[in-house]
């Protein structure tokens, strides 16, 4: 096709458009008749709500965003001007249209205190509400679980109003607009924010916020119309005809110019959204099913084990088996909280695909890029199982291994479990290796740290650590939860013996991790108490099975 041709086409396809979008407004003769003889409309804004609506560095004839890019949209449509009214704050501008100081807020959602004075347009921009939090707190499925934490919004939002309905006692930090918002989040001066995905991201990447994440989403969609003056019906039906005569690729064009590549619109097409949330669900079926089957299996065990010490000790492999089969409940959600976040990274990763594609972005570098990102986070993916499947292989010969390795290992699979409950936890002292099987080692350090984790919980302690440290030929798990009485200590190593409260523990665990330390590793396990710390002390014969 020669360039003249290409020219004369892209005009034709420009020319249809533009012809499409006047069939699109349908003005009557009173709407025409109100342009002709107002050509001015006088609009206030939210000076610092970037990048939706904002001043570059307090400039009021420079207002840009989201919502001004659509103004301006209107702007050419019509043949009229919306020139800005100055305002401080949100709160001021709200106030500018109650008292017709203005006629219309560019950006607003839609409640019933300010219905009172407005009239709203139908949604122009519909943005996802996320629940942002700093990266030590834990994974949220909603707000139900953290509105009885302090959170933080811009005052005079409309979210507060909503959420005050259906959460009476909460407690709220008001700030001057959402970049306060965020940073009293960063330096924990408070436990979350809600905001939109747009507008965290222009926040925390100018400002570096490094510290915050995405902890889960609410199921509350910001609906973000155009107010109007009550008594201003015409200018209402005007603004709304023009705005549903804005394409689909104009619409897309805006919101791509402000929010990075990282954070697309909204999807519209759930299809692949659906498939993901099967197959989680599937695994959740699972979960759920094999933690049913464990809970079973534990309440039978007590006896069969009893009865299996009696007749032969080589059924101590077994028991072993089970008990670490005890523990498979935690491991599994340790797992699926881990492969939540790779999961999203794919999904997110597939779910750009066709915008790509639709933007001719598509080229080797990158379908090389994105394979590899990919790869990588599949990786992380397997090796996640095989750590899991390596911990429950019943090792068949003593080999040697390193002792920090196989603590380390174990740490990285209870990671989350850790860190969702606050727990430090510290490793220090030099490695020595020793010959065994490494397999129900890290059983023996997995049931320690667990009663360790346990205990900090139940007695609420502030400020949880739990201390390893290897010296020599020993080994020593501390944690600060207060102490073991002296009835107890006397019984830790018993078989059935637990302080757990009934169906929350075996009583096998460190009955079993005795007889791992001592009977099959030629070991010794010892426990030393006072009224702030308990100490669980490993030690291993220098003549027998070190290296």
């Amino acid at each position: 096709m020669k360039i003249c041709d290409k020219i004369i086409l892209i005009l034709v396809i420009l020319f249809s458009n533009l012809i499409a979008d006047s069939k699109n407004l349908n003005l009557s003769k009173i709407e025409q008749s109100y342009l002709q003889s107002k050509k001015l409309i006088k609009m206030c804004n939210n000076p610092n709500w970037a990048p939706i609506e904002f001043t570059p560095n307090g400039d009021f004839n420079k207002l840009q965003g989201i919502s001004i890019d659509t103004i301006h949209y209107l702007e050419d449509r019509l043949n009229i001007i919306f020139q800005n009214v100055p305002t401080l704050s949100w709160a001021q501008s709200q106030e500018y249209l109650k008292e017709k100081k203005c006629d219309i807020l560019s950006s607003a959602v839609k409640t019933k205190k300010r219905e009172k004075y407005a009239n709203f347009t139908k949604p122009y921009l519909n943005l996802p509400l996320a629940i942002f939090t700093t990266k030590d707190k834990k994974i949220v499925s909603g707000l139900d679980e953290i509105m009885d934490k302090t959170w933080t919004r811009q005052k005079s939002s409309g979210l507060i109003t909503k959420l005050q309905q259906e959460y009476p006692n909460m407690t709220v930090i008001e700030t001057k607009g959402d970049r306060e918002a965020l940073m009293y989040v960063n330096s924990k001066k408070a436990y979350f924010t809600i905001a939109t995905l747009p507008v965290a991201s222009h926040v925390i990447s100018k400002y570096m916020l490094n510290d915050l994440h995405i902890a889960g989403y609410t199921n509350i969609i910001y609906n973000l119309s155009m107010a109007v003056r009550k008594d201003d019906p015409i200018l209402l039906s005007i603004i709304d005809k023009t705005l549903q005569g804005i394409s689909k690729n104009k619409e897309k064009s805006i919101f791509k110019k402000w929010v990075s590549a990282s954070v697309k619109e909204p999807i519209h097409d759930y299809n692949l959204l659906w498939k993901i949330m099967l197959f989680v669900f599937v695994i959740s079926l699972f979960i759920a099913y094999r933690q049913y089957l464990l809970k079973k299996t534990n309440q039978a065990l007590k006896l069969e084990i009893k009865k299996a010490l009696e007749k032969n000790t080589k059924q101590l492999e077994i028991m072993q088996q089970q008990s670490k089969m005890a523990s498979m409940g935690e491991m599994i959600g340790a797992i699926a909280h881990q492969w939540r976040q790779p999961l999203t990274a794919v999904s997110s990763s597939i779910q750009n695909l066709p915008y790509a594609y639709e933007d001719n972005e598509i080229d080797d570098n990158f379908i090389q890029e994105f394979v590899e990102k990919n790869k990588k986070t599949i990786s992380f993916m397997s090796r996640t199982i095989d750590d899991f499947r390596n911990f429950f292989r019943v090792d068949k010969m003593k080999k040697d291994f390193d002792v920090r390795k196989a603590i380390d290992d174990m740490l990285n699979m209870q990671s989350f479990q850790l860190d969702n409950n606050q727990i430090t936890c510290n490793i220090q002292g030099e490695t020595f290796v020793i010959n065994g099987f490494k397999s129900e080692f890290m059983q023996v350090i997995l049931n320690i740290i667990n009663n360790a984790k346990d205990i900090l919980i139940q007695q609420n302690i502030e400020n949880k650590i739990i201390d390893i440290k290897l010296y020599k030929n020993t080994i020593s798990i501390k944690d600060n939860a207060g102490g073991i009485d002296s009835q107890t200590i006397q019984r830790i190593f018993e078989p059935y013996f637990t302080t757990k409260e009934q169906g929350k523990g075996t009583g096998m665990g460190l009955y079993m991790s005795k007889l791992i330390i001592e009977d099959n590793m030629d070991g010794k396990l010892t426990v030393n108490s006072n009224d702030k710390t308990t100490a669980f002390i490993i030690s291993f014969d220098d003549d027998k099975n070190l290296i």
